[in-house]
């Protein structure tokens, strides 16, 4: 492994991909899960990773899905306590590990990088936040479309077309990340299909128009 970070990897995903190591999952297998002891980082080069953790009745909520160029594990690394949530990958995926005083190390002696470090979690926290707010003052159709919105930005940033955005995502995954049962979330796609702003598929949704889609939204509200 190089013992520094070239010039031109001074992001976070470019800190864990250049010093990291290589590895794959295949669908389905677990990176960690919640209340494992690791503090290692990772970075996404390709595939999904999901983010998600159990209630109290064993439930599971989906916090996150995790996209090529996303890096992932941080807090562990910063806080050394055993992880918040579990990681697996949706499909074969291929990430950087990163052992995680390593990453400390690069972080610490490099301020740009320790404020990427903050501005990703601040991110992280208020994404969170809204979440929570909208669970409860907003119904299922509302959360439904703007969770999807949300993916389609997030998507789109490692697209080649600005045309329609495929999420690889099943109506399960959907309800649980929206906090709701799969038959409302069923309801609620089925209004936007109806409406000529989606379309879906086996573990898939195609949003085929994001402006119109948040328009909608809007009218909902």
């Amino acid at each position: 492994m190089a013992s520094s970070v070239s010039s031109e990897a001074t992001t976070l995903m470019g800190v864990v991909s250049h010093l990291g190591l290589r590895m794959t999952l295949k669908a389905g297998q677990v990176l960690f899960r919640e209340g494992d002891e690791s503090n290692a980082v990772y970075a996404v080069i390709s595939g999904r990773i999901r983010i998600s953790m159990a209630t109290p009745v064993g439930r599971e909520v989906i916090l996150g899905i995790k996209v090529p160029g996303q890096v992932f594990g941080e807090l562990s690394a910063l806080d050394r306590l055993r992880r918040s949530a579990t990681a697996a990958a949706t499909e074969t995926t291929i990430l950087a590990q990163l052992r995680g005083d390593v990453f400390l190390d690069e972080v610490s002696r490099t301020p740009a990088l320790a404020s990427l470090v903050i501005r990703d979690l601040s991110g992280q926290l208020r994404r969170a936040n809204a979440r929570i707010a909208t669970r409860d003052t907003d119904n299922t159709t509302v959360r439904v479309g703007h969770l999807l919105v949300e993916l389609v930005e997030k998507f789109r940033r490692h697209a080649t077309t600005s045309g329609p955005i495929t999420l690889p995502i099943t109506q399960d995954e959907l309800a649980a990340w929206v906090g709701s049962t799969r038959e409302a979330t069923a309801r609620s796609l089925a209004t936007y299909r109806r409406d000529g702003l989606i379309e879906t598929g086996r573990q898939k949704i195609t949003v085929l128009d994001v402006l119109q889609l948040s328009k909608a939204i809007l009218a909902l509200s």
